[in-house]
């Protein structure tokens, strides 16, 4: 199977993360588990970037995460397509071998959502899509050590290398402003939908794509794209990029409290009374071109 990891990409996770110490925690033992995977070869370095990847989506919906199991067949369906010739339980080794990690990392957490629920509802799909090592791995994998407290500064400071980093944006290129429905009144859909944000931080993304998606249903927006989120609200903007498109994406139904009720009753108001000023500002203009036309006064044009 053709490498994933370059040299390259690996010296660029290693400089970058070589102190980590879940990095540290996974180079030790990933080396070895590296080898009982012959033909798949993931190395410690993947390794560390597909665990930082999946505790970056568990992260970005908090304590509203419930689709583990779906996430298990995303990595599962991901590694399958990189080398079909792959016998389907590598592949299972594979994927474990990233959520078991996930596993040690959350159990460092000072929060009980993380570190007991979490951990046992990774452990559990992973036991349930068993590979044939299942127990020599998690044997292997448990014994990593990741200090207390490495998960709560994760959720704080989140996780960017050469491979994920964000492209900067030039926020003052208009274009990245063509999802609001209303050039008229941008600047305060804009300033409405940043009140609601204030306070939300970047790891959680169902919060922060809350009033995006309000102002969605309301028609006073379209559907946010990542780069136009990042570039106008750069320091909400999710850390993951399908976090934005989940969100935003009609044909799911995420938000059924009455917070996200009464934004988009607000949301709807603030566009009708859009409308009603729109259309009083044509009825004045067309007023004001009577008012000045010749034929008010009486005198006939022509003449």
């Amino acid at each position: 199977m053709n490498q994933r990891f370059q040299n390259e990409e690996r010296n660029n996770v290693r400089t970058q993360y070589g102190d980590d110490e879940l990095f540290m925690a996974i180079d030790k033992i990933g080396i070895i588990l590296e080898t009982d995977m012959p033909v798949f070869d993931m190395c410690p370095e993947e390794m560390y970037v597909e665990v930082m990847r999946v505790l970056t989506i568990i992260a970005d919906d908090g304590e509203g995460y419930q689709e583990e199991e779906r996430l298990w067949h995303m990595l599962y369906n991901e590694y399958r397509r990189f080398d079909r010739s792959v016998s389907e339980d590598e592949i299972k080794e594979a994927v474990a071998i990233v959520f078991l990690f996930a596993v040690v990392a959350l159990d460092s957490s000072s929060y009980g959502f993380y570190r007991y629920r979490m951990t046992e509802r990774l452990t559990q799909v992973t036991m349930v899509q068993s590979c044939e090592r299942w127990s020599e791995i998690c044997e292997k994998i448990f014994e990593a050590y990741v200090p207390d407290g490495w998960f709560d500064r994760f959720l704080e400071h989140g996780f960017e290398t050469e491979l994920n980093k964000k492209t900067p944006i030039d926020s003052t290129d208009n274009s990245f402003y063509s999802f609001v429905t209303s050039d008229l009144h941008r600047d305060e859909i804009i300033y409405k939908i940043k009140v609601y944000l204030e306070g939300k931080k970047p790891n959680q993304a169902k919060d922060v794509m809350k009033p995006l998606r309000a102002a969605q249903e309301a028609g006073l927006i379209r559907r946010i794209t990542y780069n136009e989120m990042n570039a106008i609200f750069p320091e909400y903007c999710p850390k993951c990029r399908s976090s934005v498109s989940k969100y935003t994406n009609e044909d799911e139904h995420l938000y059924f409290d009455q917070a996200y009720k009464d934004m988009v009753e607000e949301f709807k108001a603030m566009k009708e009374r859009f409308k009603n000023e729109e259309d009083n500002g044509e009825k004045n203009m067309q007023c004001n071109r009577d008012e000045s036309c010749p034929l008010s006064d009486g005198i006939e044009i022509g003449r």
